[in-house]
């Protein structure tokens, strides 16, 4: 199942074999959530080492982090 977490709040949530989507923008999900056998997929304007997304992992240690492999550029002639 997908879940987009940009402007979401989860509270008291199971996120069980899920794909959580985030893409930079506000999110709360907070300890009282639990993930387990979850991807947490980042979207193009994720910043890395962005604060949620350390805030994120370290709260949810099993959650594994995916980033999509860009499309290459085209040459518009």
């Amino acid at each position: 199942m997908q879940h987009e977490l940009d402007g979401h709040y989860y509270i008291g949530s199971e996120f069980a074999k899920s794909m959580l989507m985030y893409d930079g923008g506000d999110v709360n999900l907070g300890s009282t959530n639990r993930v387990t056998d979850s991807v947490l997929l980042l979207g193009p304007h994720t910043i890395l080492g962005d604060e949620v997304v350390r805030r994120l992992t370290a709260s949810f240690p099993p959650l594994r982090v995916a980033v999509p492999r860009p499309k290459p550029l085209q040459v518009v002639p």
